[in-house]
């Protein structure tokens, strides 16, 4: 469903408050009362627009804006004047003029800003909503989502077991607070064999350490211990009465996952051994080290973890002695075990970018491609692009790495090098079928 915006009289009196500031370099807005609350920092995500990239909009409280991809706010993608009419705002650019006028509409939502016409980022003109490309009945809106209560952002996570049909049913669940005031809880079961999801989503408070969950008409009260561990009533299915259950602060939850790597041994030309590892990093700072190597067999290794901005330090649970590793753009450089009593640093890949992705896509002339991705644990790839006849397009092997420009980007080096976009959709790219002729997609992992 479209989502289509009304904007007539309202839009013409922000255009005469546009043309006032243009002639004279003020603003004819009332800057007494409402104007002043919508003072704060915001963030706009555009993830969903095609580009996995977040910025920053700040409105200070003498009505001035700035954007900007840091909360420096030292490079400037826009700054102006804010200006309003009734319950509809404006920014207003400070290089807007009489014959080339620059603005962008929006109103409040829940403390969040609904953009209603374009936002002009720099050189950037980013719609105000946009239709899903495989889903016409979803329309994606531009937000900016307000930065309040930062210091309780983050995971919280329980569990518990009750008996029924005659087993434990075991829930696992997580209760996420972020920007917009936005929270998601979800609750993961098995129950006759069966998986299944529960889901609540709303919007929150904090007040002295006061959680308020608004759900639909719900408000549910929690209330945050000193070390910001969470008592709330939880709802865990959708038969399940709410109880009052303890949330753990997930100190650990931003690199909670599951990391692959592989390691040979050499002695010259001779190799000696080789080792697959996996390791699990929970979202409390423990972590399951589990290595097969080819000599000596499988060795599993428990202990703790610190994570320190992007330094981790690892120390097992049997030893006093630690080691430690650096996480970047989902590649874990650590100290592990590759056979008993052996450590080698060693490149591990977060599960995000490790198995097997596919995708399907169509040119302007509806020709169908589908695109095949192999990532491994040893820093390989194999990528293939056939088209509708199966006739190869790419047809690439080689290794892969990742860095960070504005957003983490995924590099495959074959013959040709092909850059990759690391989203949470997935894994984005375009591919020259032609020459001047590309085509668009999205990798989504089997």
């Amino acid at each position: 469903m479209k989502v289509v915006y009304r904007l007539s009289s309202v839009l013409f009196l922000l255009v005469m408050v546009v043309l006032s500031y243009a002639c004279t370099g003020k603003t004819s807005t009332d800057t007494t009362g409402e104007n002043n609350s919508i003072a704060g920092e915001y963030i706009v995500d555009i993830t969903s627009f095609g580009m996995p990239l977040e910025f920053y909009l700040k409105i200070d409280q003498d009505n001035k804006f700035y954007l900007s991809p840091d909360r420096n706010y030292t490079t400037d993608k826009g700054n102006g004047t804010v200006g309003s009419s009734g319950d509809t705002y404006m920014l207003i650019y400070s290089d807007s003029t009489t014959e080339e006028p620059k603005n962008t509409t929006f109103k409040f939502e829940e403390k969040n800003i609904v953009f209603e016409t374009n936002l002009i980022y720099g050189t950037s003109n980013l719609p105000a909503t946009k239709e899903d490309e495989d889903d016409p009945n979803i329309t994606y809106q531009l937000l900016g989502r307000v930065l309040l209560y930062e210091d309780y952002f983050g995971e919280y996570a329980g569990g518990h077991t009750v008996s029924a049909m005659g087993s434990n049913v075991d829930y696992e669940y997580y209760l996420t607070l972020g920007p917009g005031r936005i929270f998601n809880f979800v609750s993961n079961f098995n129950m006759g064999g069966s998986d299944y999801i529960y889901e609540e989503k709303g919007y929150f408070d904090v007040e002295s350490d006061v959680l308020t969950l608004k759900i639909d008409e719900e408000e549910v009260i929690g209330s945050f211990s000193e070390d910001k561990d969470l008592t709330i009533g939880v709802k865990a299915s959708e038969m399940g009465s709410r109880e009052e259950r303890l949330l753990r602060v997930a100190t650990t939850a931003s690199c909670a996952s599951v990391y692959y790597g592989f390691y040979q041994d050499y002695t010259g030309e001779t190799l000696n051994y080789e080792t697959e590892i996996e390791l699990i990093l929970d979202k409390f700072g423990g972590y399951i080290l589990k290595i097969d190597n080819s000599t000596a067999g499988e060795i599993t290794e428990t202990g703790a973890f610190n994570l320190d901005e992007g330094d981790l330090e690892f120390t097992p649970s049997d030893s006093d002695n630690s080691y430690e590793g650096v996480l970047a753009n989902y590649v874990l450089e650590a100290e592990v075990l590759v056979k008993d009593g052996v450590r080698k640093v060693v490149k591990l890949y977060c599960n995000t970018i490790q198995g097997v992705f596919t995708a399907a896509g169509e040119d302007e002339e509806e020709n169908s491609f589908e695109a095949f991705l192999e990532l491994s644990s040893d820093g390989t790839f194999s990528f293939t692009v056939k088209d509708k006849n199966l006739q190869l397009i790419v047809d690439e092997t080689g290794t892969f790495t990742t860095n960070r420009m504005m957003f983490t980007q995924l590099v495959l080096t074959g013959e040709k090098i092909y850059t990759l976009v690391v989203s949470e959709v997935g894994l984005n790219v375009n591919i020259e079928i032609e020459q001047e002729k590309e085509i668009g997609f999205i990798l989504i992992k089997e």
